[in-house]
């Protein structure tokens, strides 16, 4: 009797325990890039061109959570879509992390966070006006569905602390304008990390979308496309817009895998 009602136990136990894998990435992205820019408040004219895009991060995967940390962006050349001088370069790295929950097998929801983003354009012929930037922080609430080898994401901004560097006449943040503080010595206003003039954007003072599809094809080698847009208004009715896509290959330097236990 005593073995028939430990077998029983065990059988139940087995049903209510599933055994999953937990794993460790170190991973690296290349890939090309599309991106499109527009700030009214300077011109009407808009700016596209193609560039390549890059990430390295590490990930770890457990049945409960994912972690992830890590380095990415672009670097680009855009032309003027009504004449061919003033050509931009571009220049946007970030450094992230984010936590995800699982929720269940399919949906994973939490938080990711830009720490530190710097989007650097470089204007020919403009001189001293040439340098233009937006150095910030930005927090998003994110989501995956999982689905086989299919991770599809979507990344919505929640708050951004951000400094934006080019006004109507100079090369310095509207807001120190506006405060009467622009001079040629005021290093808060020419450093991108001077934090005096940086300025919170909740959700409804911008809009900031990211979404991702991935593909795992190899335990190694996964394929993507990309996709954000950003858009915010420093001066009443003088929106900047930016936009960028990516497709890009991801390899995972390192890969880990160790089974473990988790309870329905």
């Amino acid at each position: 009797m005593k073995k028939l009602f430990l077998g029983i136990t065990l059988f139940f136990v087995g049903l209510t325990t599933t055994f999953s894998q937990s794993s460790k990435s170190f991973f690296m992205e290349l890939g090309g890039s599309y991106t499109t820019f527009q700030d009214v408040k300077y011109s009407t004219v808009s700016y596209s061109g193609v560039g390549g895009a890059f990430r390295l991060g590490i990930e770890r995967n457990t049945p409960k959570a994912i972690w992830e940390v890590g380095l990415n962006g672009n670097i680009g050349k855009e032309s003027p879509n009504v004449h061919d001088v003033g050509a931009v370069t571009t220049i946007n790295p970030k450094v992230y992390s984010r936590y995800l929950k699982k929720v269940n097998d399919q949906f994973s929801f939490g938080a990711h966070w830009d720490i530190l983003g710097l989007y650097i354009r470089k204007t020919d012929g403009l001189d001293n006006n040439g340098i233009y930037y937006i150095s910030s922080s930005d927090l998003f609430a994110t989501g995956i569905y999982h689905k086989g080898k299919w991770n599809l994401g979507l990344d919505l901004g929640l708050l951004s602390f951000q400094k934006e560097r080019m006004s109507f006449a100079f090369s310095a943040p509207q807001k120190g304008l506006e405060d009467g503080a622009f001079n040629y010595q005021n290093e808060a206003l020419e450093s991108p990390f001077g934090f005096k003039y940086f300025t919170l954007k909740p959700i409804g003072k911008q809009l900031y979308l990211r979404t991702h599809i991935q593909y795992q094809w190899k335990e190694r080698i996964a394929v993507g496309y990309r996709w954000r847009a950003r858009r915010f208004t420093e001066v009443k009715n003088y929106p900047v817009t930016v936009g960028e896509h990516q497709l890009v290959i991801r390899y995972n330097i390192t890969h880990k895998t160790k089974p473990s236990t988790a309870q329905n």
